[in-house]
């Protein structure tokens, strides 16, 4: 009862504190220096089962942020105007008692549009920035969306997985002591991300902008939104219709195959995937054919042979994807005919001004063909093809 008298004098007397970090930074909170808001602090410092965010490190994810009593008091005010006293101080009696929390893994989907939010059958989730379980970090990117000076894409979904996280804090100045490496589920996301890209159309690549450990608005994580990102490319996808409802339900179909391949053979199909899904980019058709150089020599010329690569690379495409006699010619033509192309972009870095560009499309669909069917049918051991045929 003290706790709550004390939190809900100083938020009756000072309004949410919606200042920008930097601000907070220079000019300290605007409840300290109040006798109420040092009544609260004095509290609170006092109270042992607190003492985990006395000048410790807390862990967010696999990066750390120094906490302290005042920062703990902030949080407890600044929650008190969303939810009622009595719940913030179970949340945060619930916290200090518990030895795991439930987090979530982020990745920041740029310039996609999706006409509904999906759960994938791994428990990734898509759905839009603003109804993230962070406010915080939700606010701020829908923010930037409109007032953002920074000439950044915009952040227009995102792939959440929720993990278990041990509850850690150590003290600041302990160098010895290490916090434990967290397995974050970045895997999970990526393999939602591709296998989203392959049931599009090979002009739509789906980039994601950067990745972060988040912590829902219940738990009191000062810093809880600057766990750190991890950057993960500069492409742009090109322009792109919204991800319909049934290339969702595709991708999820494709995704439950993909996971039960071997790891081996899955990691390998990650390169593949990966240079088909960035030649959805919004990049130059330089780029654009480098990128399929490298899937369709990472698909076809994977078992180490180094002879006649053009040919080898034609007659595998074939003879892996088509059906008579004639499908074969035309594909044959058509992946070598590619390759020359190709070569161009990577040993001249220029096409000429007679190449013909609808090739890199139409070569791209052999390549997300070819992906399809090996994710369905399982590794090809591709000298035994060319002997067998």
């Amino acid at each position: 009862m003290e706790l709550s008298n004390l939190i809900e004098q100083v938020r009756k007397l000072f309004p949410k504190d919606n200042r920008d970090p930097i601000h907070k930074a220079l000019h300290g909170y605007i409840w300290k220096g109040s006798r109420e808001g040092s009544e609260l602090l004095k509290f609170i410092s006092e109270k042992e089962e607190f003492s985990i965010f006395d000048n410790n490190l807390q862990q967010l994810g696999n990066c750390s942020i120094n906490t302290t009593f005042e920062h703990l008091a902030h949080w407890m005010i600044q929650r008190s105007h969303d939810v009622e006293t009595e719940q913030v101080i179970n949340e945060v009696t619930n916290y200090v008692s518990s030895s795991e929390i439930q987090l979530d893994y982020i990745d920041l989907i740029i310039s996609t549009m999706a006409d509904c939010e999906y759960q994938f059958y791994n428990g990734v989730k898509l759905t839009s920035p603003h109804n993230l379980n962070n406010t915080s970090l939700a606010r701020g990117l829908v923010s930037d969306w409109y007032s953002s000076p920074i000439p950044l894409p915009k952040i227009t979904m995102a792939l959440v997985k929720s993990y278990t996280q041990t509850i850690n804090h150590r003290k600041n100045t302990d160098l010895d002591t290490k916090f434990e490496l967290i397995n974050l589920p970045t895997e999970d996301l990526d393999d939602v991300r591709l296998c989203l890209s392959l049931a599009r159309n090979t002009d739509y690549g789906i980039f994601s902008i950067a990745s972060t450990s988040s912590s829902p608005d219940h738990l009191p994580f000062i810093n809880s939104t600057t766990s750190g990102y991890s950057l993960n490319t500069f492409k742009l996808p090109s322009i792109q219709p919204s991800i319909l409802q049934l290339e969702l339900k595709n991708a999820d179909d494709i995704l439950y195959r993909f996971n039960k391949l071997s790891p081996e053979f899955k990691s390998r199909l990650k390169i593949p995937l990966n240079k088909l899904n960035d030649f959805g980019s919004s990049e130059s058709s330089i780029s654009k054919a480098i990128d399929l150089r490298i899937c369709l020599e990472s698909i076809f010329l994977n078992d180490g042979n180094k002879e006649q690569l053009r040919y080898r690379l034609s007659l595998r495409a074939a003879l892996f994807l088509g059906e008579n006699l004639e499908q074969r010619k035309l594909t044959f033509k058509l992946v070598k005919d590619t390759y020359d192309l190709t070569s161009s972009a990577v040993h001249n870095g220029k096409l000429s001004k007679k190449s013909d560009i609808t090739l890199l499309d139409k070569a791209a669909g052999l390549a997300k063909k070819s992906l399809l069917k090996l994710i369905k049918e399982g590794e090809v051991n591709w000298e035994n093809l060319e002997f067998e045929n």
